[in-house]
């Protein structure tokens, strides 16, 4: 409990507040972010110039995120799994002067089951399974866990 100079305690001025939910961070790397950063640039740069040229010539070139973490919500029948994307904080601190390596990103996670996906060459990419406890513990699962939590509908039909 902390005192303060007018006589409070903590409990007397959170009297009545609820407390917050826990949240767990998890820190990714955003390896290659500058590329991306890049073709955004120049989507940009030519949609300003002519109207839609920019997305023509690059739009289907984008490279995919670097990393990614989503909420599990359950199934779906093309991806195979319903997903709530969430948003980071990229943290520039670490980076190099490119901006290729040393960005990371920052997510503030509830309870839950989540999917990560990070590069960890510049060929290669790394996909986990992790839960989020009520208390706060990451606790790394595998896709026979999360099925088992999600188990499929007698009405689920596969997509083919």
């Amino acid at each position: 409990m902390a005192n303060y100079p007018d006589g409070r305690f903590d409990d007397e001025e959170n009297a009545g507040w609820e407390k917050e939910e826990v949240k767990t961070v998890i820190k990714l790397e955003a390896r290659g972010d500058n590329m991306r950063q890049r073709v955004n640039f120049y989507v940009r740069s030519t949609n300003e110039q002519v109207p839609g040229l920019g997305d023509y010539l690059f739009g289907d070139g984008m490279p995919s995120p670097p990393c990614w973490c989503a909420k599990i919500t359950g199934r779906h029948a093309d991806y195979k799994w319903a997903r709530e994307f969430q948003k980071g904080k990229k943290d520039y601190s670490q980076a190099n002067s490119a901006g290729s390596r040393g960005v990371y990103v920052w997510y503030f996670l509830e309870p839950g089951i989540y999917q990560t996906h990070e590069r960890i060459s510049w060929t290669r990419s790394s996909r986990h399974f992790l839960e989020v406890t009520d208390g706060g513990e990451i606790k790394y699962i595998d896709e026979k866990d999360v099925e088992s939590r999600f188990p499929l509908s007698e009405d689920w039909e596969p997509p083919f």
